[in-house]
């Protein structure tokens, strides 16, 4: 589905719901989303024998 515009509500800790919310037959809760560095690869033009320095691959799945 495209978008041309979306907002966010940022905010920790579970959901503050009124009373009339809860009462409904509908879900609440918190969905995590998480930043995350994935593992790193050479450029597509890269000719060099240089290997991926080791701090980089120390980063791979770490949660920013």
């Amino acid at each position: 589905m495209p978008l041309a515009e979306a907002s966010a509500k940022v905010r920790t800790g579970d959901p503050i719901d009124e009373d009339d919310d809860m009462a409904g037959t509908w879900w609440a809760g918190v969905t995590p989303i998480e930043t995350r560095i994935g593992e790193a690869y050479p450029a597509a033009d890269f000719t060099g024998t240089n290997p991926l320095p080791a701090a980089y691959s120390a980063l791979t799945n770490r949660v920013l």
